[in-house]
């Protein structure tokens, strides 16, 4: 998990600087709060640079987290929104949500689905041996992917390979255990 730290750290460190080149560190706070329209780095930082900024890293946050999640409840190395197709119906997934389970996309989140899917990587039988769910487990963890996955295609639009790329990245960094925690994070980094 160190190494995974590292890297999530050193190109954190790399968009601040990306940033910096774009727009002073002087003006960032500023230009979020009340930016000055006689100031044209303000203005475009405030209405242009940082709501991208901070799209783009949800977005690869929310793909990496969906691309781990199908590729846990499938035991898949190559699931992803893209590839299994949820990015196509992706706005229909999300209307239907709204419309007639609007609590589950705010209960979704809240760590009810971490543990138990660390415990679909041992067979079925074992699993169920522990007491999980095992076919109620695999469908949320594939309502919150699709949740995710159309909640970013409705914002930016169809994006591909970062839902299998991340968790693969959180992999190789070191994070074995904990792939769906660095997931998001490596998510994040994938797009810019």
């Amino acid at each position: 998990m160190g190494q995974a730290g590292a890297l999530y750290f050193l190109l954190l460190e790399l968009a601040v600087q990306g940033l910096a080149e774009q727009v002073p560190p002087s003006l960032w706070w500023p230009a979020l709060v009340r930016p000055d329209p006689a100031s044209m780095a303000q203005v475009v930082a405030a209405y242009s640079t940082l709501p991208r900024l901070a799209a783009a890293l949800l977005s690869g946050a929310a793909l990496g987290l969906a691309g781990a999640l199908l590729q846990q409840v499938l035991r898949n190395p190559l699931a992803s929104p893209g590839t299994l197709g949820i990015s196509a119906g992706a706005h229909l997934g999300l209307a239907a949500a709204s419309l007639y389970a609007p609590g589950l996309v705010a209960t979704a989140g809240r760590g009810l689905l971490a543990r138990p899917l660390q415990v679909l990587e041992l067979p079925d039988e074992a699993a169920r041996s522990l007491g999980v769910p095992v076919p109620l487990i695999r469908l949320a963890g594939l309502v919150v992917a699709v949740a995710l996955g159309s909640s970013v295609v409705s914002l930016v639009g169809v994006i591909g390979f970062i839902g299998p790329a991340a968790p693969m990245l959180a992999r190789l960094a070191g994070a074995r255990r904990h792939s769906l925690a660095w997931a998001p994070a490596m998510g994040r980094r994938c797009w810019p």
